[in-house]
């Protein structure tokens, strides 16, 4: 991928793949346990990133040490169950961490399927034609793209299932396997149910993924939009912008614990001075333990102020921003002059909405005068 740390690690919007990933299964009710196996170099890495950046923990969580190859670590989480579970689970669902986007849905699935059969996995319709070459580095021969399917994850199991695959596997399997579907169907005579998965199944691999990802998961969040009525006349304008962009778009009051519900904020100030909007946004969050960004852009609607020093009040923007940053948090301000000319408003709106979808921490701070 041509960075220096291990993929899991690697940040989306200040917070590490990993981390999205074991969300995922926390938030679930049915899971009763989620153990992340990490490799014995980077153990207290594992420990540390999802103590300090996870939302969501408690004895729900469980890190373990896995081995040097793919099975041995499944193979290790596997055993860290009969030390943490009582009963055992019927069912164990197998993972990467670093496929960060799953639906609950595609695990109820695969776990209902699980159940059924003993092992159920999801699959995606093969991308590009798959061919061997000889020796000599011409084409060999090439598979029926239609008779084969690309294994993704997640998968699951019966536990008494894959706990005898594991123990009855050769070392050979051990260290040189890929896939466990076939292991427990060569080694538990399970063969598993395969189903239909989706495009967001994909493994985080090239660099071109971090951005992709991303994207999608501001796609994946809401905005709050906080203001008070009289609501301005682009309050229109701005939804639908932003709606082609986040999944939900919620207007809320002025004085409502906003930050803690949305990582999107756009706050919308009428005539108000730009220097106290600053000013406010140096008495944000510090009460509050953000474990992921939260981008916000002020709004200021008004009459412009021929007195403003724009060079001073960039300056201290940018001073707060640098704070802010610090805390988790982007910032961003518009400076929206009134005008009675509703079809300028699609363009600035625009503005506003790049901002907060790009979430460019280069710019924070910055005062856009619209």
């Amino acid at each position: 991928m041509g960075v220096n740390i291990p993929k899991q690690y690697i940040q989306i919007h200040k917070k590490p793949i990993i981390c999205y990933t074991v969300e995922s299964f926390l938030r679930l009710p049915y899971i009763k346990k989620v153990v992340v196996v990490a490799a014995p170099e980077s153990l207290t890495v594992m420990i540390q990133t999802l103590s300090e950046m996870c939302a969501l923990q408690g004895e729900k969580l469980m890190v373990t040490e896995g081995g040097s190859f793919r099975h041995q670590s499944i193979e290790s989480g596997l055993r860290a169950i009969l030390t943490c579970c009582e009963p055992l689970p019927e069912i164990v669902v197998i993972h990467d961490g670093v496929r960060p986007f799953l639906s609950e849905e595609i695990v109820h699935n695969v776990v209902s399927a699980a159940k059924e059969h003993g092992a159920a996995g999801v699959t995606c319709p093969l991308v590009s034609t798959v061919i061997s070459g000889d020796a000599k580095g011409f084409l060999e021969s090439s598979l029926d793209r239609n008779k084969y399917k690309a294994s993704e994850m997640p998968q699951a199991f019966k536990y008494n299932v894959i706990c005898k695959a594991y123990a009855e596997c050769s070392a050979y399997d051990l260290e040189h396997g890929t896939e466990c579907l076939h292991l427990v169907q060569k080694y538990a005579g399970v063969k598993a149910k395969l189903l239909p998965g989706t495009s967001h199944l994909w493994k985080v691999t090239h660099r071109k993924d971090i951005y992709t990802a991303s994207a999608m998961v501001k796609e994946s969040q809401s905005v709050g939009i906080v203001c008070n009525k009289p609501f301005p006349a682009f309050l229109p304008f701005l939804k639908i912008s932003l709606s082609k962009k986040f999944k939900s778009i919620h207007v809320v009051k002025s004085g409502e614990p906003a930050l803690s519900k949305y990582s999107n904020l756009v706050l919308i100030h009428s005539n108000k001075s730009p220097y106290d909007v600053i000013e406010q946004m140096k008495l944000m969050s510090s009460e509050i333990k953000l474990t992921q960004l939260a981008t916000i852009v002020n709004i200021m609607y008004q009459n412009f102020d021929p007195n403003i020093n724009f060079l001073e009040l960039h300056k201290q923007a940018r001073a707060s921003a640098k704070k802010l940053e610090s805390e988790n948090i982007l910032v961003y301000h518009v400076l929206m002059e009134k005008c009675k000319e509703d079809r300028t408003f699609e363009e600035k709106i625009e503005l506003v909405s790049s901002l907060l979808f790009d979430s460019n921490p280069n710019i924070s701070g910055t005062v856009f005068i619209s």
